[in-house]
């Protein structure tokens, strides 16, 4: 992929910006920084005048390069965003994403009243009875939580939901819950 958008790149600012967000997944995932691209894409989130969808969308995919206070600040400007496209089923449910992705970013930090106060924004979402997968996040993140705390018997919850997705044929999902219920762990 990065190859492809590597060749891409030059067409438009939008394949130089999945080029860049690819590179730094990637640095992430071997905890190496990842110099120009990261600068480009904090750089180009930073001083875009207006964000639309795309802008929210890169952001809630790159948001650990920024600091936290910068997060603070953008994070009530795109949940906005987001609530514009939310009745556009494509979109699905971005603001929730969104806000478990921050979660998950304080959580590893060890910022957790900051992650409580998004935690309690989660739980403003009015989630249907389709909405498991959502459902499923709440209930697991509440019980990680409430791990980091000390509550033990927490784990078996965070557990559960793991082996719910197990059941239900999602082994990738269930294999990341588990990664992220390991780290909770230490």
């Amino acid at each position: 992929m990065i190859a492809k958008y590597l060749e891409l790149k030059q067409i438009n600012q939008s394949y130089l910006h999945m080029y860049c967000l690819i590179n730094v997944l990637k640095h992430k995932l071997s905890n190496h920084a990842s110099g120009p691209c990261e600068a480009l894409l904090r750089d180009y989130l930073t001083n875009v005048e207006t964000w639309t969808h795309y802008e929210t969308v890169l952001f809630n995919n790159c948001m650990f390069i920024f600091s936290t206070e910068f997060i603070d600040v953008t994070l009530s400007k795109s949940l906005h965003n987001l609530s514009m496209y939310s009745t556009l089923r494509k979109y699905g449910n971005e603001s929730f994403r969104m806000l478990t992705n921050v979660l998950i970013l304080f959580i590893e930090r060890e910022e957790f009243e900051r992650a409580t106060f998004i935690l309690n924004k989660l739980h403003q979402n009015r989630l249907t009875d389709d909405l498991l997968f959502e459902k499923a996040c709440l209930e697991f993140f509440e019980n990680a939580m409430l791990l980091v705390t000390g509550e033990t018997t927490s784990d078996a919850e965070c557990q559960r939901i793991i082996n719910l997705f197990r059941e239900l044929g999602i082994d990738g999902l269930a294999v990341i819950f588990e990664r992220y219920l390991q780290k909770v762990r230490q």
